[in-house]
Order: structure tokens, then sequence, then C-alpha cells
């Protein structure tokens, strides 16, 4: 398996507002132009007036951390009712500028983040490309290619395998408003827009950091091989 890169990593926080919000209160234009300042996000919440009722979260978008380690850019960053969440191009950023977003809060707007918060959720996506197409190695696939392409011939466009999801209940879509449905998220992969069949490349979905989402890969592709 070669990974053609990363796409995205989100890294959140479990921590409801009520518990963490600072006693002596905070009005929500405060808050959106600390974190809409300290990251020099492009695209910030707009609309926010202290007299409007605090949405059900607040979105930035394309921002960037620099401390003294580096320069970490942002794509996106949302503050939610019962935590934060952060995406940058891999799990291992996204953590970084997360510790840095708790740290702030605490230190610079007094939110009572203690050691114990909190339960921590991952997200990564990636393309990868495997030595053989996994519908090849899965018998029951090519017998279905058959029985659609028999009976619905098309020429031009017949039917392959595009997408194999693994979850529980409902499909889970990427819609968040509730920082724990990061981990609710289905394992997806699916065929890579924009690249031939012939190169094997395919989308990844998993709510897992992005190094733990390349070793599960590499043992799924293992069990393909049987």
């Amino acid at each position: 398996m070669k990974v053609v890169g990363p796409i995205n990593g989100i890294a959140a926080v479990y921590a409801p507002a009520d518990e963490v919000v600072p006693l002596e209160g905070l009005t929500t234009t405060d808050l959106v132009n600390f974190v809409g300042e300290t990251y020099n996000f492009a695209v910030r919440p707009e609309g926010i007036t202290n007299a409007t009722p605090t949405p059900p979260l607040l979105s930035f978008q394309s921002g960037k951390l620099v401390n003294d380690t580096g320069s970490y850019p942002i794509q996106h960053m949302t503050l939610l009712g019962n935590g934060d969440a952060v995406g940058a191009q891999n799990t291992d950023i996204a953590t970084i500028v997360l510790n840095d977003l708790i740290g702030r809060l605490r230190d610079e707007l007094k939110f009572r983040y203690t050691p114990k918060h909190r339960p921590r959720f991952y997200l990564s996506t990636l393309v990868v490309k495997f030595e053989r197409p996994i519908e090849d190695q899965l018998a029951a696939f090519g017998r279905i290619e058959a029985i659609l392409n028999s009976h619905l011939p098309r020429e031009n466009a017949p039917f392959k395998p595009k997408a194999l999801s693994f979850g529980c209940g409902d499909p889970g879509g990427l819609n968040f408003q509730d920082v724990r449905d990061h981990a609710k998220v289905d394992f997806m992969l699916q065929r890579r827009v924009g690249f031939p069949y012939s190169e094997n490349a395919y989308f990844s979905v998993m709510p897992a950091p992005t190094d733990m989402h390349i070793a599960i890969l590499e043992e799924i592709e293992k069990a393909f091989a049987g």
C-alpha cells in the first residue's frame, strides 16, 4: 500500500460548555474575536452580536497557529456546545492546535479546563493506492459485477464496486452538532475521484488518528489478500 497523502485530520475534545466556560461569563463576540484574531482566520462567524442567542456551533476556516515550534495551517476550527474540534492536514497538527486552543482559553479567558479534560476523538481522511483492486480480492464483488453487467449492459460505463463502508446504525455523516459524533463516523473506502481504476486509488475515512488509520489500512490490505 502507498499513501498518496492525507487530506484532513480532525482532533476534538469533549467538554460541555457549562463545565468549562468562565464562571463570570463571556460574550460570544469576545470569544469569536479572540479565536479569530489568535489564529488569523480568514473566515469567521458572521452576524454575531451580544444580543444574538449563542448558536449551536461557531465555525472558523483558513487560519494558522504560529508558535516557537513552527507554523501550523488550520483548515477549520469548530466550537460546539460540548467541545471543540480542529481540522488540519493530519491529526498530529490538529492535536497541536487543539492543545494550544485549550491552553489559551484557560490561561487568557479563564476557561475551566482541567487535566482530566476530556475524552478525545479523531477523524482522518487519506488517499491510498493498493497493490491490487479490492474487488479482485472479494469473490462476491466479481459475481455481483457480472450479474449487473449481464442484465444492465453499459458499454462505456460498466458496473464496478465504488465503495465499502463499515459502521453501526444509520450511515454516519460528517455534519457534526455534537463533538462526540466524530467517533461515530463510518469507516468508508471508495474509489478516488479523478484517478483511473488501473491505479487502485482509494479515498478512506476513519474515526482514528492519521498514523493509526494508515496502520489499519495496511492490515486491511493484508486481509484482502487472505
